[in-house]
């Protein structure tokens, strides 16, 4: 199937480099919520204990669909928790043999503060300047009167799907036991969520959108099409991706978004900029500061050049 941006597209950062310098550090956001932490798994000795904390900070990477839908698995979370018991295992290991104390260990670590610092010193920062929900939607009202354009959009289908990504006997059968669960009474929704291998759409319980149904593959086409009634959904059928059960939301003519249907999307796209205003300005304060030492910059590049040159002798 054909993937599409949303009919809003995206809001452009400044043509600067701050976007990869914040990529090289590894930006992203690590708080974990005020509650009480709750010990998933522990053992050894010493006692090494791995938290709903720890595990809500290790995915914090993930963007949040994604991360609500993986941590909902408990069989996903059993794993990642028992990761993170032996990596801190191994780390306590490496503190008893005094590792912890060499230069090398001192840099990294220095590193790994610096990088969490910085993203908590963001964060604060965002939760200190973020735009109100007066200012946001002055903003999109501004934005939706004053780019009619963006906002036109050709006659769409919204459907939800349940995938299997197999065209196997075994994957036919996996599909039709979710689907004997449908005519159950099983909410499409849910079954997507445990059950479709999507992983853009199962974290948004299938949902797939709207979107111009002639850009699907042609099964997809015919079952869609078939399908009258909003909430109706289709038997199990496969395409080369593998098996599906789709679903219809909505069907709308072509012609614009009403303020209404594009308020939100609008707001969050204003709160982005601001943010991402914010963190240019931070990092464009500090790269003001910088001061290069070219000498030392080209000794330090030609000494991974000899080694480069020294390693391709090998080959």
């Amino acid at each position: 199937m054909n993937r599409r941006c949303g009919p809003l597209g995206t809001v452009k950062n400044r043509n600067w480099p701050v976007a990869a310098l914040l990529a090289l550090a590894g930006w992203m956001s690590l708080a974990v919520d005020a509650d009480a932490q709750q010990i998933i798994v522990q053992g050894g000795d010493p006692l090494v204990q791995v938290t709903d904390w720890d595990i809500d900070a290790d995915a914090k990477a993930v963007d949040l669909a994604s991360r609500h839908h993986a941590l909902s698995d408990a069989q996903k979370v059993d794993v990642t928790a028992k990761a993170l018991f032996v990596r801190a295992v191994l780390a306590e290991q490496a503190k008893s043999a005094g590792l912890d104390k060499t230069p090398e260990a001192q840099t990294r670590l220095k590193l790994a503060q610096q990088r969490v610092l910085m993203e908590l010193m963001l964060e604060q920062l965002e939760q200190k300047h973020a735009p109100s929900k007066e200012e946001l939607l002055k903003y999109a009202e501004a934005e939706y009167k004053s780019n009619p354009q963006r906002f036109m959009v050709p006659a769409e289908t919204k459907a939800s799907h349940i995938l299997i990504f197999s065209g196997s006997d075994e994957a036919e059968q996996r599909i039709r036991a979710v689907y004997r669960q449908l005519q159950e009474g099983g909410d499409f929704g849910e079954l997507a969520f445990k059950h479709s291998e999507d992983a853009q759409t199962a974290p948004l319980y299938g949902s797939l959108g709207y979107f111009d149904p002639t850009k699907m593959v042609l099964e997809f086409q015919g079952a869609l099409k078939a399908l009258q009634k909003n909430g109706q959904y289709s038997e199990p059928f496969k395409t080369r991706y593998g098996w599906h059960i789709v679903r219809l939301d909505d069907r709308r003519e072509a012609g614009k978004l009403s303020f209404d249907e594009v308020r939100e999307v609008l707001m969050e796209q204003g709160r982005k900029a601001a943010m991402d205003g914010l963190r240019d300005d931070q990092v464009e304060k500090s790269v003001a500061q910088i001061k290069v030492d070219e000498k030392a910059l080209e000794a330090f590049a030609a000494k991974h050049k000899k080694l480069a040159d020294e390693a391709r002798k090998k080959y």
